[in-house]
């Protein structure tokens, strides 16, 4: 035990320590107020701390969202160009070649139709080669009229221009075959007239 006793003494005379002095001890509410003190500016220092932790938090969040903002409006801006049909393309002059070269298709299918009746064995070949070309040409009107309507497809300019430029090469290749086909109906007629 006295041993113990002299081990707690040492450890108290060698181990530093925040102790009140004897005059603090009997007056323990001017002592105890200088504490709260004390603690109150420790408080406020830290408050402080924190305030400008929180501005410098806030400042930085701010910024990200305005960039994170400005980067969903820039993409938001091209989507919306892709949906959009550009001006220049809608005034494109492939655009009403290829409605001229369809119409003049099916006016010439119409025309291949009539002739049917010169050549009773082929009317019905004759009339699945006129509804070929008719369903043909209204395929190339429907898809002329979504490639040119806003927000019917999302494609950039040059994706737009590659696919005018295979609508009117078909249109034009279409108009070949039924222009061929015409000819071909009159030489066998003027047979048929003989």
């Amino acid at each position: 035990m006295k041993r113990l006793l002299a081990l707690l003494g040492f450890t108290g005379i060698c181990l530093p320590g925040h102790t009140q002095t004897f005059a603090e001890w009997f007056e323990q509410n001017k002592t105890q107020l200088k504490y709260l003190h004390e603690q109150l500016f420790a408080l406020e220092d830290e408050d402080e701390t924190l305030v400008e932790g929180y501005a410098i938090d806030e400042t930085g969040l701010v910024r990200i969202a305005g960039n994170k903002q400005a980067d969903l409006d820039l993409h938001t801006r091209y989507f919306s160009t892709l949906r959009d049909v550009n001006p220049v393309i809608l005034a494109d002059p492939r655009v009403s070649r290829i409605i001229t070269l369809t119409e003049e298709t099916q006016k010439i299918g119409d025309s291949v139709r009539q002739l049917r009746n010169v050549f009773p064995r082929l009317r019905a070949r004759v009339d699945a080669a006129c509804d070929d070309l008719e369903e043909l040409c209204v395929a190339d009107v429907k898809s002329l009229e979504l490639l040119l309507q806003d927000g019917a497809t999302s494609m950039s300019d040059e994706e737009r221009l590659d696919k005018l430029e295979k609508l009117y090469e078909e249109a034009k290749e279409l108009n070949e075959i039924a222009r061929d086909y015409w000819r071909d109906a009159e030489f066998f007629t003027s047979f048929a007239n003989l």
